[in-house]
């Protein structure tokens, strides 16, 4: 443990490399620029690669997800776009009307992240005046990003097993550095203030070392929860990756330790609490007897 909860932070969560990251995101987005080139029919198609770098995530899973929503979004606006072009041109109070309809389409779809991609969509195509190519273009385009994006997520995207790993290792060494702290704590009151030697027992516990273990066990609540945030990466990770077919159930010894450690962290806060209540001043308590 360290001297403050304010400085309780996990030392783990090793990233992908940065070159890997960087070569990755090239990749797909070069891969998806090119298969615009041959599929949408005209030149620079640049939202194909900017849909690919946008679906493209941390695990297959979130992948599989942002580009579902992603092509959802798109369509969509452009579906408003189209409806609203045959009705009005483009004005400043068909635009506010379009933004509004749009917005509310994203939420009714629930598309979270994307929702603002949908006003986006819908402003481009009706810039355009309802432009039956620019529509099918952007549609196309976001289909070709989306399907670079979820391969690039399937032949690179990492195994993060060892940030986990990494993470229920520091927490475990956390909760046993504060649990030799407390035992330092009693074991010194066996020693006279100031003495050579073993004494009476007779020295005073410190109140505000005790306060400060409290302190120490109750911040490992957060340390818990930043642990369950890097076990469910690696989970994640894990689901539908072909790089981890050899071992489909490795987070579960790891889960079920972080369960383990789970309870004992509060069996320790209950420990802390006790030291601290029995270590103040004019306590009734087994700490003040030889």
């Amino acid at each position: 443990m360290r001297a403050t909860p304010e400085t309780l932070t996990l030392a783990r969560r090793r990233a992908q490399p940065r070159i890997a990251y960087i070569a990755r995101l090239t990749l797909t987005a070069v891969g998806a620029y090119l298969a615009a080139l041959v599929f949408a029919g005209h030149s620079g198609p640049v939202l194909a690669p900017l849909t690919a770098l946008l679906v493209v995530q941390v695990s297959l899973t979130h992948t599989v997800r942002s580009a579902a929503q992603r092509v959802l979004s798109v369509v969509a606006g452009v579906l408003v776009a189209v409806g609203l072009s045959v009705v009005v041109g483009f004005t400043w109070w068909s635009l506010g009307i379009l933004i509004a309809v749009a917005l509310t389409v994203g939420l009714v779809l629930r598309l979270g992240d994307d929702l603002l991609e949908v006003p986006i969509s819908a402003m481009l195509i009706l810039s355009a005046v309802g432009s039956a190519s620019a529509a099918t273009s952007r549609i196309i385009e976001t289909f070709i990003g989306a399907a670079a994006g979820l391969i690039g997520g399937l032949l690179f995207s990492p195994v993060r097993l060892e940030p986990a790993e990494d993470a229920v290792d520091d927490l475990s060494g956390q909760l046993a550095d504060l649990l030799d702290l407390i035992a330092g704590d009693i074991e010194d009151l066996d020693f006279e203030t100031g003495g050579p030697g073993p004494g009476t027992g007779r020295g005073q516990p410190d109140t505000g070392r005790s306060l400060e273990r409290l302190d120490q066990a109750r911040a490992l609540g957060g340390e818990i929860a930043r642990v369950d945030r890097a076990l469910t990466e690696s989970e994640d990770s894990l689901r539908l990756n072909p790089g981890a077919r050899i071992l489909p159930e490795a987070a579960i010894p790891l889960r079920t330790g972080l369960e383990t450690l789970e309870r004992a962290a509060v069996t320790i806060r209950v420990i802390a609490r006790w030291t601290a209540d029995a270590s103040r001043a004019g306590a009734d308590g087994p700490l003040g007897d030889p």
